[in-house]
């Protein structure tokens, strides 16, 4: 008889073949954005988006931007340490003075939000999501592994409710997350301004 293996090892294995494991490391790591380049910056810098190996970063003014620019080899280091893997290559830094504030607890302590938790009813998944899960993981012989499935792509559909409820949308243009009020993503429109 084999060993079992931790429940960990086949969420990587599955995240591998799956063809995410990357993505799946580096967004990760920019949910602790606060956590690894501190209150202060978190306060004036916000990730926008990954393109391949390139980080996005809105900055409230060119002060700021010209100030990271400096600590970009550092940022990247930690970023990818955090991530366990060199998923993070480059920096770009946008000067975006709107930036929204955003509200950072001390490390250690829960942040006050009125944003629901993941575990809130405003994410609960549907019957009918369940039942599409659960088809969707059904050809999977192995039932610790099918477990494991299922539960990180019910974590995903939650996250993807989290988004939607938070204001976030998909952009029209390249069908990525952003937070904007805009139908299209800065990238893609910046893409346009270029071209145009």
């Amino acid at each position: 008889m084999q060993p079992i293996e931790p429940a960990g090892k086949w969420l990587w294995k599955v995240l591998q073949e799956l063809g995410i494991e990357r993505s799946f490391r580096a967004h990760r790591a920019l949910h602790a954005w606060s956590t690894i380049v501190g209150e202060a910056i978190a306060h004036v810098a916000q990730p926008l988006r990954l393109e391949g190996g390139t980080l996005w970063v809105a900055v409230r003014s060119n002060a700021w931007a010209q100030e990271l620019q400096f600590q970009k080899a550092t940022l990247l280091q930690r970023l990818n340490h955090e991530a366990g893997s060199d998923c993070f290559t480059e920096i770009r830094f946008v000067v975006r003075p709107s930036l929204r504030e955003v509200s950072h607890a001390p490390a250690g302590e829960p942040r006050e939000e009125s944003v629901p938790k993941p575990q809130s009813p405003a994410y609960e998944l549907t019957t009918e999501e369940r039942e599409a899960l659960q088809r969707s993981v059904a050809t999977i012989q192995e039932p610790s592994l099918r477990e494991v499935v299922y539960r990180a792509r019910e974590a995903s559909l939650r996250y993807e409710k989290w988004r939607l409820y938070t204001g976030w949308r998909r952009c029209e243009q390249c069908g990525e997350w952003h937070s904007e009020s805009s139908r299209r993503c800065f990238l893609c429109r910046e893409g346009e301004r270029r071209r145009g």
